[in-house]
């Protein structure tokens, strides 16, 4: 690994970890316009329903009907966008091929001689409830904007979610040449990390909620858990949870590291 590069500059360079995200990559067609147009509409008419809502909160049936209508094309729209699943995952394998320098935040954990394969974030699904938390109180607030304790609660909630999407940012898992490791920490850093020759046993899980989704078309690949296990007593993190894309990685991962490990038993 060159000590010229460029590290100040990498934290702007997209990582792999927005590979959920891979549909934008690909070449902008005309199917993709019009599935953009798609959500928009049905987003805004969902924004709109829903203010008539807090001021007309007698008027739920309707409510619930204008906005199942609005879910319906909304999904539409993703699946016009992001296209079939078969083809969100041949572009993830597709993208496991082109090689990545790691952030500046990464950087600072790496060995001399160490390799990196890949750097992600947690998936950003692990926002949503955040932002539906944010949007609820929002809407309350448009509903009684007099009420002082509203006010109030609106802006912690809006601290919070800042917090919460800085602290995302920040977490990073890394798969090098010979461990896993994660770094923490909004403002300080920490570092957990398993060497995989520690590891008795790795498998990941995919929940049956990241594959509706995927097949939904809400996101592109679904995500997963990692769960690591080691003969010591003492471990940095037995989980690494929300990975995108988490069984092309981990074949991916395996498929570098189990040769490396038959080569030094032979």
């Amino acid at each position: 690994m060159s000590d010229n590069t460029p590290h100040d500059q990498q934290d702007t360079q997209p990582i792999w970890g927005d590979l959920n995200d891979s549909a934008e990559s690909a070449p902008i067609n005309e199917t993709k316009i019009v599935g953009v147009i798609t959500c928009v509409v049905a987003g805004l008419a969902a924004l709109i329903t829903l203010l008539l809502f807090t001021f007309r909160p007698s008027a739920w049936r309707p409510v619930l009907i204008m906005l199942g209508i609005a879910a319906a094309v909304f999904l539409l729209g993703l699946r016009l966008f992001r296209g079939s699943l078969a083809e969100a995952e041949a572009r993830a394998e597709a993208r496991l091929l082109i090689p990545i320098e790691p952030t500046k935040r990464t950087a600072k954990g790496l060995t001399p001689g160490e390799k990196l394969f890949r750097e992600t974030h947690m998936h950003p699904i692990v926002q949503v409830p955040w932002f539906g938390a944010f949007g609820l109180v929002t809407l309350m607030l448009i509903r009684w904007p007099t009420l002082q304790a509203m006010l109030a609660v609106w802006l912690i909630v809006g601290v919070a979610v800042l917090i919460r999407i800085g602290w995302w940012w920040q977490l990073r898992d890394a798969f090098t040449n010979t461990r896993l490791f994660v770094v923490k920490g909004l403002i300080g850093r920490s570092f957990g990390m398993m060497a995989y020759r520690k590891m008795t046993d790795e498998t990941f899980t995919v929940p049956w909620h990241s594959v509706i989704l995927a097949k939904l078309r809400v996101i592109d690949v679904p995500y997963g858990t990692f769960i690591l296990e080691s003969a010591g007593q003492d471990q940095a993190f037995h989980k690494v949870r929300w990975v995108p894309c988490a069984e092309i990685l981990y074949r991916y991962i395996m498929g570098q590291v189990l040769p490396d490990d038959q080569s030094s038993e032979s």
